[in-house]
This record gives structure tokens, C-alpha cells and sequence, in this order.
């Protein structure tokens, strides 16, 4: 097992390693995929955990690989910001959701793709690839949810969003009275949750006044299309 300190070191490592590697994060992975026997083991989640750049008028961050969301959270929380989607448990790291492409409670967002705006990308033979959206296209889109298969994702620059409160409310009803209820009580975008089984349960969020600063948010739309390419 390794340890690397930076993005120079994994790829020195990559360029010197011959044989199979695995990388670990937070290491939840459902499928094991990291339970590989005799290969060199990359742990991100022992030195590659800062925060590198954080641009607060911009909304974004550029952190590294193995830092968890609660570290993140925790960096951020501050200037009263918040990450845009993640898993329900802030245990994971960032190099981790982003290898698994998962997926948040956020219904309308989809899965993390959508706030990642690059990453930093170390091939099998050691080259730094920077990726996003309009540079290395394929290996950004490869990469996010490859469970490691095209390299090691040790940086990401992630979209960040207003830190508000939000409120739940829950409504049962028969199944048949659902859709004129919905139409006329749901304001586009704020869906979070539906479940059914004898009846409906629903779950919506409303955005409500920041405790911290005391002000009132207006709601944006955050509905990401269906078709949106990543």
C-alpha cells in the first residue's frame, strides 16, 4: 500500500509500477472493486486531502482526490456555501463518488457529473491529463463513473451552490387524486422524493431563510435534462 502526497507523486508511482494497481478512497464501494490481491494499492484518503483552490464569488473548489465531503463541507461552511451534489453520506471522498459517478438525493440534479467542471486525470503510464467538458472530452466522460479502469482521478474542480435551509413536508393521498394534486401544488423543481405503495408518499423541499446570514434566497430552477450530455 502507498501513500502518495500529490498528483507528481502517483504518477511517478504509475511510471515505476508494473503489474496491477487499485486505488481507495473511502473504500465503499459495493462490488469490491478494490479488493484486488497483490497489486500496488493507492490510498488517497491518507494524504491527498486538501483543499487547493477555493474561489468563493465563483462558486467553485478545486480539491483533491481523497478529501471527504464532510472535510469539504467543513472548508466551505464558512462563506456560507454548500456542494452542489453528492451521496447521502459525507464519509465518501470526493476521487470515490466521482469514480462511481454516484448519484445524490437531488432528483432534479441527476448524478454528480453535473457539478464537476474538471479533473485531474493520471494515466497507466504516468501522463497528467486535465479533462473536462472541452479538453480530453471522451477521457472526462470515460473516467467519471470507470471505477478507476482509465487512471487515477487525484483532482476535481467541483461547482458549488447558496448554503439554505431546507423544509419537508409530506403528503398522502390515494393514488388517483395524486396528479391534479401534484399540478396544482408543486412548483417545477422542487421534487426531491416519490414513493408509493398502497398510496402515495411525497416529499418536497422548500428553501427557507438562511440561519446563518438571516436573508432570504430566491429558488432557482436546478432541473438538469434527461438528454443533458455530461
Amino acid at each position: 500500500m502507498v501513500e502518495p502526497t500529490s498528483t507528481a507523486e502517483v504518477q511517478e508511482l504509475l511510471r515505476s509500477t508494473r503489474g496491477p494497481v487499485s486505488i481507495g478512497g473511502g473504500r465503499y464501494s459495493m462490488g469490491g472493486q478494490i479488493a484486488t490481491e497483490r497489486v500496488t494499492f493507492i490510498d488517497t484518503r491518507a494524504n491527498l486531502t486538501d483543499v487547493l483552490e477555493l474561489d468563493v464569488a465563483n462558486k467553485r473548489a478545486r480539491v483533491e482526490a481523497g478529501i471527504t465531503w464532510r472535510k469539504l463541507q467543513e472548508a466551505i461552511d464558512p462563506h456560507d456555501l454548500s456542494v452542489k451534489i453528492m451521496q447521502s453520506y459525507a464519509n465518501f471522498t470526493v476521487g470515490g463518488t466521482l469514480s462511481v459517478n454516484a448519484h445524490g438525493r437531488y432528483v432534479n440534479l441527476g448524478p454528480v457529473v453535473h457539478s464537476v467542471r474538471s479533473i485531474a486525470l493520471v494515466l497507466a503510464d504516468g501522463t497528467l491529463v486535465h479533462a473536462s467538458r472541452d479538453e480530453n472530452a471522451e477521457l472526462f466522460r470515460g473516467a467519471i463513473g470507470g471505477y478507476g479502469g482509465l487512471g487515477v482521478i487525484t483532482e476535481a474542480e467541483l461547482d458549488l451552490v447558496d448554503n439554505v435551509k431546507l423544509e419537508r413536508t409530506v403528503a398522502r393521498m390515494p393514488l388517483g387524486d395524486f396528479k391534479p394534486w401534484f399540478d396544482g401544488h408543486i412548483v417545477p423543481g422542487t421534487v426531491r422524493s416519490i414513493r408509493g405503495s398502497t398510496g402515495v408518499r411525497m416529499r418536497t423541499t422548500r428553501r427557507r431563510r438562511s440561519g446563518r446570514a438571516g436573508r432570504q434566497r430566491p429558488a432557482r430552477p436546478r432541473a438538469a435534462s434527461r438528454r443533458q450530455p455530461y
